[in-house]
Order: C-alpha cells, then sequence, then structure tokens
C-alpha cells in the first residue's frame, strides 16, 4: 500500500469488503437451512419445528448483510486518512 492514494486505498478496501460479503452471501444461502436444521435437531426428540424460510428471507439476509458491509467500510474509510504507514509496517515485525 505504499505510495497509494488514500482514495486508491479506500477503492481497493471497499471493493475486497464488498466482494467478501457477496462471496459469504452466496456460500451461506446453500449452507444456511441445513445449518439451521442441524441447530433444531440437536434440541432433541422432545421438540418438533416445522421449518418454512420463504425466499425473500434470503434477499432480506443478503440484502442486510451488503448493508453492514457497506457501513463498515465507509466507517473504516475515514480512519485510512489517519494512518501512518511507516509505523503500520514497523508493528508487522
Amino acid at each position: 500500500m505504499m505510495g497509494f492514494t488514500t482514495q486508491k486505498i479506500r477503492r481497493i478496501l471497499n471493493q475486497e469488503n464488498i466482494w467478501f460479503a457477496v462471496v459469504g452471501t452466496l456460500i451461506g444461502i446453500p449452507l444456511g437451512k441445513p445449518a439451521l436444521l442441524a441447530m433444531m435437531n440437536s434440541n432433541g426428540d422432545n421438540f418438533d419445528y416445522y421449518l418454512h424460510l420463504p425466499s425473500v428471507l434470503y434477499l432480506l439476509g443478503g440484502a442486510f448483510v451488503l448493508v453492514v458491509a457497506t457501513l463498515v467500510s465507509g466507517m473504516f474509510s475515514k480512519k485510512i486518512k489517519k494512518l501512518d504507514m511507516v509505523e503500520v509496517l514497523k508493528g508487522m515485525e
């Protein structure tokens, strides 16, 4: 990141954050229902649950993840200008 402008660093980090959110959502959609069923079935035989997940919940969940990822990117991008890259590199040693 040395030599990059603050705007370039912000853009790269925002893109990475959004891509991770999209990939995580796409992986989580098919794995969400089996994970929920496994958690519900671990309660034992005394409980019976009916699991119905409408497709609108998948859309709302994906939208929520993207909104949170965008908010986090926005909050972090304000701190990028305050970072001292030399101190950051020294801390990695």
